[in-house]
């Protein structure tokens, strides 16, 4: 799987907000790592968690990828 920013993932690692208390609106997508929504001020990064594969992200409830990095 191939993202805007030209990596392929895997080997490159994914990362997904992961057990967010604040986030209420269900299953949230995994991202590229270099993905603005991962790199953003305001992101609380206690919450992301690095997933090896896709599949890995889907396995723990990120069903799909992010648009801004995978559309």
């Amino acid at each position: 799987m191939k993202c805007r920013f030209g990596h392929a993932h895997p080997p490159k690692l994914l990362k997904a907000a992961t057990g967010n208390p604040a986030e209420l609106r269900g299953p949230r997508p995994f991202h590229c790592p270099d993905c603005q929504q991962v790199t953003m001020v305001r992101t609380a990064s206690g919450s992301w968690r690095v997933y090896q594969t896709p599949a890995e992200a889907r396995a723990a409830g990120h069903l799909w990828p992010c648009k801004s990095c995978f559309g």
